[in-house]
């Protein structure tokens, strides 16, 4: 049985979501496939990660880099310190 893939949202910009995300892709990348919505620019820039349009693409792209499916957040992430305009 093939499982579908899950959304997983990267939570608050300045939160810690974002610097779990690359592990969870590296242990879980060949068992499952998931997607990280979130603005591309914050990701980490050690995890290999790769923009898709559709959830559909998270299987083939999940054993070379992270998907992510875009969602533009105003500002750059300041770790620890949440932005008004990030609100």
């Amino acid at each position: 049985m093939t499982r579908a893939p899950v959304a997983v949202t990267m939570g608050e910009p300045s939160g810690i979501g974002l610097d779990l995300v690359g592990p969870a892709w590296q242990a879980l990348r060949g068992d499952m496939s998931f997607a990280l919505i979130a603005d591309p620019a914050h990701v980490p820039a050690h995890v290999p990660h790769r923009v898709i349009a559709d959830l559909s693409q998270a299987a083939k792209v999940m054993p070379t880099a992270l998907p992510v499916l875009s969602h533009t957040v105003p500002g750059p992430r300041c770790v620890g310190q949440p932005q008004p305009a990030q609100a």
